[in-house]
């Protein structure tokens, strides 16, 4: 399924609550929680209750949606445990390797350390990198294997900018 796109006259959060109200019915909406643009809820269908993804983004004055289930098992983990302990069981497999996923990046971020990055250029320019890593890298004492969405490691930072010194400092 592609994006639906529509003008509509409001901010993304009156958007959203649209998408909420006009997309689902006949379905009722038993939870959901909202992780930047995205909606992640727990739907009704009558007979079992699902997951369901919504991305929403906007170009100029049109909004556009996207609607994914469970069993397509979207790359996309940002639903609560609130939400995902409001699924019914399943058997489908796709179904149940997204909610393992999503379970595992819950239980990851608790856990997720910060970095702050110093850059000391040999100017002596300072500039400081926040960093929170991202699912399924790695972290090592000297390594970080991924800055932002670059996917840059440490090591080849420092190797096609050696005029840079690249310090790690780790934060609970």
């Amino acid at each position: 399924m592609g994006w639906t796109g529509e003008y509509f006259n409001g901010t993304m959060k009156e958007y959203q609550q649209h998408v909420l109200e006009s997309y689902l019915s006949p379905h009722k909406l038993v939870a959901y929680n909202r992780k930047g643009n995205n909606l992640y809820c727990a739907v009704d269908n009558g007979t079992i209750t699902y997951g369901l993804v919504i991305l929403c983004t906007k170009d100029k004055d049109e909004f556009f949606c996207k609607l994914m289930d469970e069993c397509m098992q979207p790359y996309y983990y940002g639903i609560s445990t609130k939400v995902l302990n409001s699924l019914s069981d399943t058997d489908d497999e796709q179904s149940i390797a997204w909610r393992k996923d999503c379970r595992e990046l819950i239980e990851e971020q608790k856990d997720k350390k910060h970095y702050l990055i110093k850059c000391t250029h040999v100017t002596g320019q300072v500039m400081y990198l926040n960093y929170a890593g991202r699912r399924y890298k790695k972290e090592t004492k000297n390594k970080l294997h991924t800055i932002g969405q670059g996917k840059k490691t440490m090591e080849s930072c420092k190797g096609n900018n050696p005029d840079w010194n690249f310090e790690i400092i780790v934060h609970e």
